[in-house]
């Protein structure tokens, strides 16, 4: 009977730290998920990495800041293919100009 007992306990005690292990590792990856975009540097160069997404496997497509000039390029496993320059004050145009019609037909 005593033997059944420590048997039991030992699987008990075996499932809470199986279920604290992956409880962490649960958490671990929500963490990773929740902060892992932000950068880990603190010096400011020249050279600013603004967005970077994935379009295919291995395949980028990436918006690059050097000094007050935006750059979007294209990027696999073997080059980096320059796509656009950016003018940036056309962009803020663009934006003022879709939320005056966005606040125009909502009225």
């Amino acid at each position: 009977m005593a033997s059944n007992m420590d048997s039991y306990f030992l699987i008990i005690k075996m499932t809470a730290v199986l279920a604290l292990v992956l409880g962490l590792m649960g958490l671990f990856f929500w963490l990773l998920k929740r902060f892992g975009s932000v950068k880990l540097t603190v010096s400011k160069g020249m050279i600013d990495v603004i967005e970077h997404k994935a379009i295919a496997p291995k395949r980028y497509i990436s918006v690059i800041k050097v000094g007050k000039c935006f750059y979007l390029l294209g990027s696999t496993d073997s080059q980096i293919t320059l796509i656009d320059a950016i003018d940036i004050e056309k962009i803020t145009d663009f934006k003022d100009t879709l939320n005056k019609e966005i606040e125009r037909q909502s009225k």
